[in-house]
């Protein structure tokens, strides 16, 4: 059930709703029910009264929450303080947001009884244009909570990302060695691209992975721990209940990442990593929510033992090659390092290195982790996922390759 508002400078479109229902094992999972209608609950095919009730009343719940009660107020509040903080600005050319509430519920039924899987998101979209030396610059941000975690967050990140559109940046040599420190954001998304795909076990399996050599082996640093936990789902797609899974032990990687198919098939324990997009899809293994622990540095630690490094602030989105490891990462919010302080915001680039030789490299590790709600797209599924870590610090390596 998605609930979703436009806003502008010049309008303000009304929320719209839009309600759909699809089927998967979980959702019946001992005896393989079916629904085989999108945009209508078909349980004719139900033949337990107990888990045809159970589950009508359960959508009927949610299908009928007045969200636009419940929080509109609160949305237009901090969408309209925000248009007003910005609109006034005279380099801000043009303004827009969309705005959505993101209701996903899930039932699972094992022998008649009923366990309701649901989550709600709050999902914040602007789209911002400015006035820079003459032409008119476009840039689209995302912002993404859960609804239980309150607003402030994500309108407080969507200032922080607004903001830093309008700073000065500058263009720099990057032909040279730098000390690397990405922010509790953009290392999450470092490890989720860089080492979580890989050690999903189809692309671990199935593609010749480039870290498929090293596995139980101690390839990282001892200061590095990964793992990946339920982010909101209490179980996957294949009906398993979603479990810790340990990745990466003090430098060693110890874990992988499975749906029931490969991990009967590769005699492993179930994790509860089985995830798919859409009813039609085919359940392949997937990250939830990775995690890199919390190390002892403070940020204050990092940034004084820097002399010539460059602070990534957020990675707009980032690709790997399986098989060779080789990544290439979009920064768009970087600032440049010199003796100890942030200095000038340098222009965005494209990062160019190997991932295997990135995290290999990993210096120091931050106390202050936060984690970050996102889409990610595999194989042409698109699902929500979650990933966090503390602020990372990397030992002089060449940005460009």
């Amino acid at each position: 059930i998605v609930f979703s508002k436009t806003y502008g400078r010049l309008f303000k479109l009304p929320f719209q709703s839009m309600i759909s229902y699809g089927s998967s094992k979980a959702v019946y999972y001992k005896n393989n029910y079916e629904i085989n209608c999108m945009n209508g609950l078909n349980l004719d095919l139900v033949d337990s009264k107990t888990v045809s009730q159970s589950i009508k009343s359960i959508f009927d719940r949610y299908e009928h929450k007045n969200y636009i009660n419940l929080y509109e107020n609160d949305i237009d509040n901090n969408m309209n303080m925000i248009i007003n903080e910005f609109n006034c600005k005279e380099y801000i050319d043009d303004i827009n947001f969309h705005v959505a509430i993101e209701t996903d519920i899930r039932v699972i039924n094992k022998d008649e009884l009923i366990m309701e899987d649901a989550v709600e998101l709050l999902s914040i979209i602007p789209v911002v244009s400015i006035i820079k030396d003459g032409k008119v610059l476009t840039k689209t941000f995302k912002s993404m909570c859960r609804l239980e975690d309150g607003f402030e967050k994500a309108f407080n990140k969507l200032r922080v990302m607004i903001n830093s559109l309008l700073e000065d940046s500058i263009e720099i040599d990057l032909s040279g060695k730098f000390e690397l420190i990405f922010s509790p954001s953009a290392a999450g998304m470092l490890f989720h691209e860089t080492i979580g795909h890989a050690l999903e076990s189809d692309f671990f399996i199935e593609e010749n992975c480039f870290l498929r050599d090293f596995y139980n082996s101690k390839v990282f640093p001892e200061i590095l721990n990964l793992d990946d936990i339920p982010l909101f789902r209490r179980f996957d797609d294949d009906g398993n209940m979603c479990n810790n899974v340990t990745l990466i032990e003090k430098g060693k990687i110890v874990g992988l990442l499975y749906n029931e198919i490969l991990s009967n098939a590769n005699n492993s324990n179930i994790t509860g990593n089985g995830f798919k997009s859409r009813d039609c899809d085919v359940v392949i293994p997937r990250m939830r929510n990775l995690k890199v622990r919390n190390g002892t540095d403070t940020i204050e630690d990092i940034l004084h033992s820097t002399n010539k490094g460059i602070y990534i602030e957020n990675i707009h989105c980032g690709d790997i090659n399986i098989g060779t490891g080789e990544i290439s990462l979009l920064i768009d919010n970087a600032y440049l390092i010199e003796n100890g302080k942030k200095t000038s915001k340098i222009k965005d680039f494209t990062y160019y290195g190997n991932a295997l030789e990135i995290i290999k490299n990993i210096k120091m590790i931050g106390n202050d982790y936060d984690y970050k709600i996102d889409k990610c797209n595999k194989k042409g599924q698109l699902i929500t996922v979650g990933y966090g870590s503390p602020t990372i610090k990397i030992e002089m390596m060449d940005v460009l390759r």
